[in-house]
C-alpha cells in the first residue's frame, strides 16, 4: 500500500482522486476506462460537497480487535474535537475461494452517535468554519428566514453545508436546496426520495412526475428528473446556472422552492 504524507492529502483535488483510482484499477483490476472510473468516483461523492473538504483530519481505525489502551486513547482524542472512529472487522469464511467481512462501528456506538456528536459540538464551541461554510451558513440563513413564512413552516438552523433540507413529514422524502458542480456552477431547488429501497424511491418519483407540466408552467423552469442518483436514490429539481451566492440567487431559490413545496407537499402527504 502506498502511504502519502498528510501534507500531500490536503492539496488533493477531484481529478487527483480519479487519477489515483485509474492507477489502482489498471494495476489490480483492469477493464475500466477513464469515463467509467470518473462515474464511479462522482457516484460515490453523492452530495456534491467535495469542495467543502478542508484540512481537518478524520481518522478511521480498522482492525479485528482493539485493545483497551487504543479505545481509551480514541475516546480521549474525541474530547478535543478529533474525528476518530474505530471499526471492527470480523472475517467469515464462505468457502475455499471466498471470504466475507462484517464491519461494526464500536466508537462511536451507532445508537449513541448522534448524541455523542451533538455533545462534542456543544463542548467545543471554538471550532471554526471554513470560508466556504461561512458563506453557505449566511446564504441559507437568509433563505430560511424568507422561505419559512411563505410555506408556513418553522425551519431548522443551517449548519454551513452546501445543502439545506426541508422535511416533508414523510420518512425518506424531503425538499432540498443544493449546489452542483466542482467548483459549484449551479443551484438546484429539489425534491429527494431517499428511502432504503430503490424501487420505492422510483415509485414516489413517478408519482410526483405526474405534476411535471404544472410545475414547469407555474415556475417557468424546466424540471430535471434523475431516476438513478447515488446508489438507490432519486430526485427531481429546478436548476439555475451560476454558483455565486448573490441576492438574485437567494430570491430565485426562495421563489422556486415556495412553488415546488406548495404544489407537491399536499401530494406527498397522500402517498401510501
Amino acid at each position: 500500500m502506498k502511504i502519502h504524507p498528510s501534507g500531500w492529502v490536503i492539496s488533493v483535488k477531484i481529478h487527483n482522486i480519479v487519477e489515483l483510482r485509474m492507477d489502482f484499477v489498471n494495476r489490480h483490476i483492469g477493464g475500466q476506462g477513464k469515463e467509467d472510473v470518473e462515474k464511479e468516483v462522482f457516484g460515490f461523492i453523492v452530495n456534491d460537497e467535495f469542495e467543502e473538504l478542508d484540512d481537518k483530519p478524520r481518522i478511521m481505525l480498522v482492525a479485528r480487535e482493539f485493545r483497551p489502551e487504543v479505545t481509551a486513547s480514541v475516546l480521549w482524542l474525541r474530547k478535543f474535537g478529533m474525528d476518530v472512529s474505530c471499526v471492527k472487522l470480523t472475517p467469515y469464511k464462505i468457502d475455499a475461494a471466498r471470504l466475507a467481512l462484517v464491519s461494526s462501528t464500536i466508537i462511536p456506538l451507532p445508537e449513541a452517535e448522534e448524541y455523542i456528536v451533538k455533545s462534542e459540538k456543544k463542548e467545543s464551541p471554538g471550532r471554526s468554519l471554513t470560508r466556504s461554510q461561512e458563506e453557505y451558513l449566511e446564504f441559507f440563513k437568509n433563505v430560511a428566514r424568507a422561505l419559512g413564512p411563505n410555506i408556513g413552516a418553522s425551519l431548522r438552523e443551517p449548519t454551513g453545508q452546501s445543502i439545506y433540507a426541508i422535511p416533508t413529514g414523510t420518512s425518506g422524502i424531503h425538499f432540498e436546496f443544493g449546489f452542483h458542480g466542482r467548483p459549484r456552477d449551479s443551484m438546484g431547488v429539489e425534491l429527494h426520495f431517499e428511502t432504503a429501497e430503490k424501487e420505492r424511491n422510483l415509485k414516489f418519483l413517478r408519482e410526483m412526475e405526474r405534476y411535471r407540466d404544472e410545475i414547469e408552467r407555474t415556475s417557468g423552469e424546466k424540471v430535471v428528473v434523475q431516476e438513478d442518483w447515488g446508489k438507490a436514490w432519486s430526485r427531481l429539481y429546478l436548476q439555475k446556472q451560476g454558483g455565486q451566492l448573490t441576492e438574485e440567487l437567494r430570491t430565485w431559490a426562495v421563489e422556486k422552492m415556495t412553488i415546488l413545496y406548495k404544489l407537491l407537499q399536499p401530494k406527498i402527504m397522500k402517498l401510501p
